[in-house]
């Protein structure tokens, strides 16, 4: 009876065990697909940026003379309301384009513009919030004139806000399936 007693205790603190390491190891498991998620998404959406923002800043960079001024071609590539091809991604409704000058004066705009972003255009790379507390993601690229002469600076930016709402939603699938993986393996 007393050797029963004792089996059936040992079994429980081994099922114990094994929970817990399992635990361990899926919440372990779980932590690096959330990860791999956030990490591949931001590298797209770099890339996304760094691409339509480079073939941007060149077209506009090649019509610019003097510093500060936008030159009615410039203008042309920066429509506010018609639809163009050569700015289509900027039109889907969460881009944005800031032209500024050396002295960070906005001069331009293009695509949605989010209110209250800093207009900082020092750093290359940023991830701002508007008065909303909505995030953006940026990337800041200097001017020049067909001269070579310091013009300003071109910020591109897109919301985060569907990214933010994707990632949320692996979170919550992630939290949720430990709990039911954990009674699966208990």
């Amino acid at each position: 009876m007393n050797q029963n007693k004792l089996f059936h205790l040992t079994r429980w603190r081994l099922a114990l065990w094994y929970g817990v390491v399992m635990g361990f190891i899926l919440g372990l498991c779980g932590l690096g697909v959330y990860q791999a998620i956030v990490h591949a998404h931001w590298q797209t959406l770099d890339r996304e940026l760094e691409s339509v923002a480079g073939t941007l800043h060149d077209s506009i960079e090649n019509t610019l003379k003097q510093p500060g001024r936008l030159e009615p071609i410039t203008q042309q590539l920066l429509p506010k309301t018609e639809k163009r091809h050569t700015l289509g991604a900027i039109h889907q409704g969460n881009y944005y384009i800031r032209l500024l000058n050396n002295s960070e004066r906005m001069i331009a705009v293009a695509g949605f513009q989010p209110e209250g972003l800093p207009k900082s255009g020092k750093g290359t790379w940023q991830t701002l919030k508007d008065a909303e507390g909505n995030r953006y993601h940026q990337i800041s690229l200097a001017l020049h004139t067909q001269d070579n002469l310091p013009w300003g600076y071109m910020q591109m930016g897109r919301s985060l806000k569907d990214i933010d709402d994707y990632l949320a939603n692996v979170k919550l699938i992630l939290l949720l399936g430990l709990p039911i993986a954990m009674t699966l393996v208990g």
